[in-house]
């Protein structure tokens, strides 16, 4: 999986360490599930991480989010990186945040 494999829509917010963006998959058959090709892709900045040191937190983010299969809980799809960041690949649930 490569990040060619998708088009960024647009943003969907943005944290202390990246972004998230609405992004589809160029090829219908890569999407198994209900997204209608559609996914979160959150940005994180290798940079800003590590100087925060918080390198092993987003290792740990990944492998409990890797593991997790429940209803209420976004569902992990693929983890991908550059260079310059890490990105997980996330299903989209565009209904609007919690708050």
């Amino acid at each position: 999986m490569h990040l060619r494999n998708f088009e960024v829509k647009r943003t969907l917010g943005v944290g202390a360490f990246g972004s998230v963006k609405l992004v589809k998959a160029h090829d219908k058959t890569f999407d198994k599930d209900a997204t209608n090709g559609y996914y979160a892709l959150k940005c994180i900045s290798k940079e800003l991480v590590e100087e925060s040191g918080l390198t092993s937190h987003v290792l740990n983010e990944k492998a409990v989010m890797s593991q997790l299969d429940h209803p209420f809980i976004v569902r992990f799809v693929s983890a991908i990186q550059d260079s310059q960041n890490i990105y997980f690949l996330l299903e989209s649930l565009l209904g609007g945040g919690l708050c």
